[in-house]
Parts: structure tokens; sequence; C-alpha cells
């Protein structure tokens, strides 16, 4: 049965609209970022440009320059809301081109995703749309550096892309992640001066807080991660870049475990990878896909109850 191209793009464009009304929602109730984003607006309209917010404040270029003149026309909320739905929208627009069974991928992405990045940490969504494109794109010879600085010019996790490098020699990518995760307290505790400023980025375990390994979401992504070692062979190329973010993604977490704020970002950002790794290809129904369903659902249950909980105790 043919259906016509234009009753597609209404039902395209209903399913985008509904999500940006969701989040929409979302800036109002759960996010908790959104304030944050209205401080950043007011400082970088009483600043001289974004050279001198820059230097102050060590926030990433690429944002800053975005952010500023956009703030230049815009209120504070209009110019969140403005950039969290281009970004969500062309995120969209990465499924319905690269995936299988987009839909169904497109609503795990708003349960799990939704909420904590457009609605609230918008500098990692944009960073994570870039992300997203180098985890879908089937091409094999990625300019890997290119693209990883460009992601981290909106934040600073978006360096994670150039790890993906390593997909073709993942053991070596994990040893050099070991290496990396040992010396990252030191290097930034170094770096922490008048000049660079990076307290920011550290959140040190004096206070007692760490970033609990035990919890359940860490627990469902060792379970994944296990699935995509045991079938690792079997991965087309997409597959094995979402694999190898959601193990390296764990990995990091349990070193950096003492540094809450870093651990928990790239924890969350790895769990992308839940999307080449199932919708890449077509699925094949066994023992291994339906392990890796059920963890996916129970994490989509999990983050569903949180945000509904969260909601009623904002309301």
């Amino acid at each position: 049965m043919y259906i016509h191209k234009n009753v597609i793009l209404i039902y395209h464009f209903l399913i985008l609209l509904s999500s940006i009304s969701l989040l929409v929602f979302y800036t109002g109730t759960v996010s908790n970022d959104f304030i944050q984003y209205q401080l950043v607006y007011d400082q970088l309209s009483a600043s001289d440009g974004p050279i001198e917010f820059i230097i102050n404040n060590r926030f990433e270029p690429g944002f800053v320059v975005l952010y500023y003149y956009l703030s230049s026309v815009l209120s504070g909320s209009d110019t969140f809301l403005l950039v969290a739905s281009i970004i969500l929208s062309t995120k969209y627009i990465l499924f319905i081109r690269y995936l299988n069974h987009p839909i169904v991928a497109w609503f795990i992405y708003i349960i799990i995703f939704l909420p904590t990045l457009e609605a609230s940490q918008l500098r990692s969504a944009i960073s994570t749309t870039i992300v997203i494109y180098i985890l879908f794109h089937p091409v094999y010879r990625e300019k890997f550096i290119l693209k990883s600085i460009l992601a981290a010019m909106f934040h600073y996790v978006g360096l994670i892309i150039y790890l993906l490098k390593f997909t073709k020699k993942p053991f070596f990518g994990i040893l050099l992640i070991i290496l990396a995760a040992i010396f990252f307290d030191n290097i930034l505790l170094l770096m922490s001066n008048n000049v660079f400023k990076v307290n920011q980025f550290i959140s040190a375990s004096d206070n007692g807080e760490y970033a609990n390994i035990f919890n359940s979401i860490t627990v469902i992504q060792f379970l994944i991660s296990l699935c995509c070692i045991f079938n690792w062979k079997h991965f087309n190329e997409a597959q094995k870049r979402g694999a190898f973010l959601i193990i390296i993604g764990l990995l990091i977490y349990s070193m950096l475990n003492d540094n809450p704020g870093v651990a928990h970002r790239v924890r969350e950002i790895s769990l992308l990878g839940i999307f080449p790794l199932l919708f890449s290809s077509k699925i094949r129904i066994n023992y291994s896909s339906l392990l890796l369903f059920s963890c996916i659902m129970s994490m989509c249950v999990y983050y569903l109850v949180f945000t509904v909980l969260e909601i009623i105790q904002v309301s």
C-alpha cells in the first residue's frame, strides 16, 4: 500500500512537535540546569564579548560564541529553548536516516536522555549530536580527532569521540583509558590554578562523595557490556562503536568514582551506544538480543519512574 510522502512528513512532524512540547514541559519541571543557563545568559549579556566571558569562566568556546550571539537578540529562556529544539530536531533526523525502527529508538531516547540532555545539560546536548552522528554514520574512516575537537568545543565530554578510533584495537584503547584515568585527577589538580581554572571539573571525594558503582543503571550497563564482549565478533562497525562506547563509559565511571561529576557525565553519554547496538542492523531474536532488550527496557522503566516522581515532587 502506497503512503503519500506528505502523510509521512506529517507523521514525523507530529512526533517531533510532541517531543519539543515535552522538552518545554521538562524545562519547567524536572530540569536541573535551566536556571543555570539563565545565569549564563545574564553574565554573557553583561560581558564585553565572548572572549572576555571565556577568559573569566572557562566555558567551552563554541558554546559561548553560539549562545552569546543568540542571546543578543533573544531572551534567556528563548535562547535555551531554540538551541535545544534545533538540537533535538537534528537528532531526530539522524535517527530517521540511519537507524532501523527509528521511532522505537526515538521513544527510548526521549525516556532516557531528553530530561538530562536537551531539557537540562544544553552543552552536553550539542556535543552529543556529533557523538550520535559518529556512532550512526556508516563510513569506516572517520576523522576522529577533528570531530572530537569540534564536539569538545561545546562540552569536554565530546573528547570521548576520539576513543571510538580504537574499535579495531579495543584492548589497546582500554589500556589507554586505564592509563589516562590513573593520571586524570593528578593532572586536574596540577592545572587547578588562577590560569587554567579547572576547579569546576573537580569533585574530589574529600567530602565523602563517590560515584556509586553498584547503582541500578551501572549494574544494567555492566550486563550490557558483558553481552557486547561475548558477541563482539558478530557486530558490524556501527554496533562495535556503540558497544565500545558503553564499555569504556562503564570503565571510566568505575575508575573515576572519586570524581563523580565527571564520572556520571561520561557514563550518561556512553549509554548512547545502545542505539547503534540495537538499531543499526536487523534485530535477530536470540538469547543475547533478549537480554539486551530486557536490560534497556529495565533502564527505560527506571528513568521513566524517576522522571514521573520528580514531576510529582515539583507539582
